[in-house]
């Protein structure tokens, strides 16, 4: 019934990991291992190869550093797929994909995740009582995403964009341009042992799948005016000038970039005084990046 696909850096999953998905599962299962010890796969290429192998219907991707923490999850991903016109479900996303390149949480924040490291967990479940079993969402975070092989005919992990960031963004962005729906679902709960790294290599992802969808953003599912979704994207830029200025970015990429996303949102004014912000930013957190 599921097909669970896993992009793993070791040669083998851990066997931690393949009893707890064994003794709470509860449906007929496969687990796709794609052993990426040797990096011969983006994380784009290692799910649709996975896709290709799978047998059956239902498909779930998830990270290999989790541990379920429900049982008959399997079951509920079915029910929650055989929802009219699913899309994605996940466990964590955000309700709206603005024009500006920006985390999935922006708006409308929707989670359903015990996530721990660093010797600390916290069970977040926003809202705490949510309506119904599942939220719609535009965005999901990729730690754990589920949907149907039959989506596959119109969905596809894109491998023109390499590396291990923004495959969540671009796969839910494609859901929503084909008037699908995605859902965070509140009746799985899995614990993440990784916060996951915002660095330069996930903003230059982030800002590419930005650039492909520009023409048909923003994505929303809440009822943001026009005024309000502005607003926010205003602030998102201004944002974004620290995001970028304090990672490995030149002077002249950051320049670029955001002239490119001021200009698509008529955003120009807050580039004023666009060498002094960035300037500020990188002296008080990351000076070595000062005059690069």
């Amino acid at each position: 019934m599921l097909s669970i696909i896993i992009c793993s850096k070791f040669v083998e999953l851990s066997s931690i990991l393949t009893a707890n998905i064994h003794e709470t599962v509860g449906v007929d299962y496969e687990i796709i291992h794609i052993d990426n010890s040797q990096s011969t796969h983006s994380i784009f290429s290692a799910y649709n190869l996975g896709v290709t192998k799978s047998k059956f219907p239902y498909l779930c991707f998830v990270h290999e550093d989790v541990f379920f923490r429900s049982s008959d999850w399997g079951l509920n991903i079915i029910e929650h797929l055989q929802t009219p016109q699913v899309g994605l479900i996940g466990l964590a996303g955000g309700c709206l994909a603005s024009r500006i390149p920006a985390s999935w949480s922006t708006h409308g924040l929707k989670m359903n995740l015990i996530q721990s490291g660093k010797g600390k967990s916290s069970y977040i479940r926003t809202p705490n009582q949510p309506e119904s079993t599942r939220e719609e969402v535009v965005l999901l975070d990729g730690v754990f995403l589920a949907t149907t092989k039959e989506n596959f005919q119109f969905l596809q992990f894109d491998e023109k964009i390499s590396g291990f960031h923004g495959y969540d963004y671009d796969i839910c962005m494609q859901a929503k341009a084909n008037n699908l729906r995605n859902y965070v679902v509140y009746d799985i709960l899995l614990e993440h042992f990784s916060a996951g790294s915002h660095n330069t290599d996930y903003y230059k992802n982030l800002l590419l799948v930005y650039k492909k969808w520009i023409n048909q953003l923003p994505f929303s599912c809440t009822h943001l005016s026009e005024a309000e979704t502005k607003l926010i994207e205003k602030k998102k830029l201004k944002k974004l000038i620290r995001k970028l200025g304090i990672r490995d970015f030149t002077y002249s990429e950051i320049k670029q970039e955001l002239d490119y996303f001021a200009t698509i949102t008529d955003n120009q004014k807050v580039l004023t005084w666009f060498g002094f912000k960035l300037f500020f930013a990188r002296l008080f957190n990351n000076p070595s990046r000062l005059f690069k």
